[in-house]
């Protein structure tokens, strides 16, 4: 299976588990849902949280393949690379990029010490 194929199905279940953990929080009712669902996306609490839950499966994958017997240490390392390239991972990587630098510069004298 393609690793293209395999982020786009993790994509669709990160979608379906956001809309489900929606259902959750208002207790299985899905106009209450709905609602929530609606209000959420327009301050932008609903696509950070799609946003994780898209990131926790790409991790998940990841150990997926890490863990699986049925490809050669090389191909491991070649679709984990494959994966590191996704957008999704780019911007994850810049995140915490600038959260360290961040946090570097606001104790900066700490670590300078």
């Amino acid at each position: 299976m393609k690793i293209e194929t395999l982020l786009n199905k993790a994509r669709e279940n990160a979608k379906k588990q956001t809309v489900l953990d929606y259902l959750d929080i208002c207790d299985g009712n899905e106009k209450e849902a709905k609602e929530l669902i609606k209000c959420e996306k327009e301050n932008g609490e609903f696509d950070r949280f799609l946003e994780n839950n898209i990131i926790d499966n790409i991790y998940k994958l990841i150990r997926t393949i890490r863990n699986t017997s049925l490809m050669s240490y090389e191909e491991k390392e070649t679709a984990i690379a494959e994966i590191h390239n996704c957008p999704e991972w780019q911007k994850l990587e810049k995140k915490v990029a600038m959260t360290f630098a961040n946090h570097f510069v606001k104790y900066k004298n700490v670590y300078l010490k």
